[in-house]
């Protein structure tokens, strides 16, 4: 039996790894040159750079699993996230990132705002909360508020904008005022859980470990998929697949072109209401360090109204391997309403911009402007219960697996994949049971 697992980034990786501790045979087929998807790490010429995916958080359950496993867990790199935040004035405040509790010591508070926080935040910590990338639990705890109600009504305006935006900000990417509050909510219940690691050589290898084995194909997109009386076939560029089953491991967007025609509609209108937040990470590179003595790696922003990105991040320490013998590099992270601009020249112009005002001066030596039109997505309320219906109502030879499952981030594309791969061998894929064509019959 083999399964056709479309895409190699985690998701995909851990959906081939899964299948094949079942003794099923998986064949991956992945569009780009290389594996990692939007984990991927870039071989440049001085190193590598993260494109995407910038850590592992100590919450994340099912992937240090693995990576115990696997033997992987002791090369992590523990990265103590210095930070700071960058206020109003621009005036910068010492936090670690890596420990939630320190923005707390910010001045724009008041003791009644830190006690209120504590309490609530305590609280939250003392009952077992939803698991803060499992579909089915995120939907449970989803009321219908976005971030900003919730934060607003839990802790109060000043720690809203001072703790909760400075720290999620970074961590989903999106609009506090358009998401929904469940994912917000549980992690807040692991908030002693935030250690943050680094692999290596970067946050690919996680999937190159992954894959360790599996019959990998890249450059090759696959352009259609079919039913046929034995299973579906798989159509690429270089030719037809014939398999039993397949795994949809790409982006919310791509997963909906691929399955145009070949699930039932409700699926694809689901997938068509998945809002999909497109962002630019700018790496600026310097041969010397500007910077040596600085006590902190990461910037971010705080305060009321729009910030102009989610975070102004050094390197070296956080990612070694992504610096030039005695240099640095910075990364910037915008989303398009942050940088509407289309030309690669005034988005960079942006990212010095952000570097000058989170470190000081410094004109870069080079640099490399990642674009991706769907680097995240933005949970709306109710998003989490449309993608349970959407994954359940999927047909017996076709799974899906993907981070817009739940909520963005390695462990959601990690626990997706495998869960994509158990269900669609409990199903039955490829017995004679369930050789039907889910769209029903065809005139």
């Amino acid at each position: 039996m083999t399964v056709a697992v479309i895409g190699a980034g985690v998701a995909g990786a851990a959906a081939a790894r899964t299948l094949r501790s079942r003794g099923v045979d998986a064949l991956v087929l992945e569009a780009s040159e290389a594996v990692g998807g939007r984990t991927r790490t870039v071989g440049l010429e001085y190193g590598a750079a993260d494109s995407g995916a910038i850590f592992l958080m100590g919450s994340y359950d099912a992937t240090f699993r693995y990576l115990r496993e696997a033997g992987h867990e002791h090369e992590l790199r523990r990265w103590e996230a210095r930070a700071a935040v960058l206020d109003g004035d621009g005036d910068r405040h010492p936090v670690r990132f890596d420990r939630p509790w320190t923005f707390l010591r910010l001045p724009q508070l008041t003791w009644r705002d830190r006690r209120r926080a504590v309490r609530a935040i305590g609280a939250l910590a003392m009952r077992r909360g939803p698991a803060p990338f499992d579909t089915d639990e995120l939907a449970a705890v989803d009321d219908g508020r976005t971030l900003a109600e919730w934060a607003r009504a839990r802790f109060g305006d000043r720690v809203y904008e001072y703790v909760v935006r400075p720290l999620m900000g970074p961590l989903t990417g999106a609009d506090p005022e358009t998401i929904s509050a469940a994912f917000t909510i549980a992690l807040l219940g692991r908030v002693h859980r935030t250690q943050l690691w680094v692999p290596p050589g970067g946050l690919g290898q996680i999937a190159s470990w992954l894959l360790d084995g599996v019959d990998v194909r890249t450059a090759t997109p696959v352009r259609a998929l079919e039913y046929t009386p034995d299973g579906m076939t798989v159509h690429t560029p270089g030719g037809p697949f014939d398999v039993q089953g397949v795994i949809v491991a790409t982006d919310v967007r791509q997963a909906r072109e691929l399955l145009d025609g070949v699930v039932d509609s409700s699926v694809c209108a689901a997938l068509d209401a998945v809002e999909p937040v497109p962002a630019y990470h700018v790496l600026l590179g310097y041969h010397t360090d500007p910077w040596p003595d600085a006590g902190h790696d990461l910037v971010v922003q705080a305060g009321p109204g729009q910030h102009h990105n989610y975070g102004v991040l050094r390197n070296s320490r956080r990612a070694p391997y992504s610096v030039p013998p005695g240099g640095q590099t910075v990364s910037v992270y915008f989303d398009r309403t942050q940088a509407p601009d289309s030309d690669e020249e005034q988005v960079v112009a942006r990212a010095r911009a952000a570097v000058d005002r989170a470190f000081g001066f410094a004109v870069p030596d080079f640099h490399r402007v990642f674009g991706m039109d769907v680097a995240l997505i933005a949970p709306t309320p109710g998003h989490y219960e449309a993608m349970r219906a959407t994954r359940d109502a999927m047909p017996s030879r076709i799974r899906l697996a993907g981070d817009y499952l739940s909520h963005s981030g390695i462990e959601a594309a990690l626990l997706s994949g495998e869960r994509a791969a158990r269900d669609l061998l409990a199903a039955g894929c490829g017995t004679a049971q369930h050789r039907d064509d889910p769209r029903g019959p065809r005139s």
